[in-house]
């Protein structure tokens, strides 16, 4: 991390402050926010719906100075809170930096309240903003989160698995409104790409609050699970098995009578080896996946209580694998078992199975595994959604 040097000077812009750099030594300057430098996100009237505002007017409007240069305007430390800050190590120099989604609400001018719900700030974004400077009379050191240092998609494919900025932006949409009430320890982003490297590297609790500065690896997991309980039920909407009379819909002729397109997952967990059924299109879009069971306890009566039974019927078309218990089950459903004959048809089959298996956490743990299959099953759905440019709506 680079250190950031600047001389002390200057003074407080709002009125009746009368904090100086070189008579408050103890006191912190911070610059004026610049147009279009950075957003504040707010849930917006109507449900569902989110308002983008310029940082540098909610600065104006809560603090009500006059700004012509934003770059010599500057704000005191007294007119922000201790959890406006991000916190270093005291004792090797390190100082407090000021959070990028911090909003004066101290010592305001007489008579103005906070405008802004300070705990409905979820979001905020750079756009094409240099480093923050914090200014203090030492050296500040500012404290930066893993997700600042993801600057492509290979970053980003990387460290969380997501495919691209478009997909990560479509999953913090889609869970922004449930977290616009929570505190603002981490915002909708950080939590999304926290989550997402939590599965794809499981990592120790205590090395991912280092990356997320979350207050502890207890916190740091509380939001873990939370976000994942919140990203699985959003996800459950799709995956979703097709009408009957829809299934076969899109698939080249030849291919008419095949109304699903089933593959056998291995996770390797440390005691045991699991299995998941996963039921697809032949375009790839998951729209099935049974509970986890282990090898050595396979039955084709899994199937007997499961959707599928209910949806598909005796002599329906399904594509297996070749390497897939499918005689047994087939038989005892009345299914008619399709293999696959190209490399271009098994190529559909093996992907869910590398994909799956690229997270790190599936083969670690059994606990929470319906959730962590529901993510990043979703999340290959969104893929896949994304790059044929389809519309994505999720409740």
């Amino acid at each position: 991390m680079s250190i950031i040097r600047k001389k002390s000077g200057g003074k407080c812009a709002i009125e009746g402050c009368s904090s100086r750099a070189r008579k408050n030594p103890d006191i912190s300057f911070h610059r004026f926010p610049m147009a279009n430098e950075r957003f504040v996100y707010r849930p917006g009237d109507e449900p569902g719906k989110v308002e983008k505002t310029d940082m540098h007017e909610v600065w104006k409007t809560v603090t009500r100075v006059k700004v012509t240069s934003a770059q010599n305007t500057r704000i005191c430390s007294l007119h922000f809170s201790s959890s406006d800050y991000l916190y270093g190590d005291t004792t090797s120099g390190m100082r407090r930096t000021l959070k990028k989604s911090a909003i004066p609400s101290r010592k305001l001018p007489d008579g103005q309240k906070e405008t802004f719900d300070k705990s409905a700030i979820s979001l905020v974004e750079k756009s094409n903003m240099a480093d923050e400077i914090i200014d203090d009379k030492e050296n500040a050191i500012r404290v930066c989160m893993l997700s600042e240092y993801i600057k492509n998609e290979k970053d980003l494919q990387t460290a969380t698995g997501i495919e691209s900025f478009e997909i990560l932006n479509a999953i913090i949409d889609m869970i922004a409104k449930h977290f616009f009430k929570e505190s603002e320890i981490i915002t909708p982003r950080d939590r999304v790409i926290m989550t997402y490297v939590m599965l794809k590297q499981n990592l120790d609790y205590r090395f991912l609050n280092m990356l997320f500065h979350c207050d502890g690896a207890e916190k740091c997991e509380e939001i873990f699970h939370t976000t994942l309980r919140v990203l699985s039920e959003c996800f459950k909407t799709l995956i979703a098995l097709p009408l009957y009379e829809k299934m076969s819909e899109s698939w080249p002729v030849h291919f008419s009578e095949i109304k699903i397109v089933l593959d056998c997952i291995e996770i390797q967990g440390r005691d045991s080896c699991y299995q998941v059924i996963v039921g697809s299109s032949l375009g790839g879009i998951i729209s099935y996946i049974s509970e986890p069971y282990k090898k050595d306890e396979y039955n084709a009566n899994i199937f007997r209580e499961s959707r599928l039974t209910k949806l598909l019927r005796p002599g329906d078309g399904v594509m297996v694998d070749r390497e897939f218990p499918h005689e047994q089950v087939c038989k005892i459903n009345g299914w008619k078992c399709v293999k696959p004959k190209s490399l271009k048809e098994q190529k559909y089959l093996k992907r869910f199975n590398q994909t799956i298996n690229n997270f790190r956490i599936v083969g670690s743990t059994r606990d929470k595994i319906e959730e962590i299959l529901i993510v990043i099953c979703g999340t290959m759905n969104m893929s896949t959604l994304v790059g044929k440019s389809e519309t994505v709506e999720i409740d």
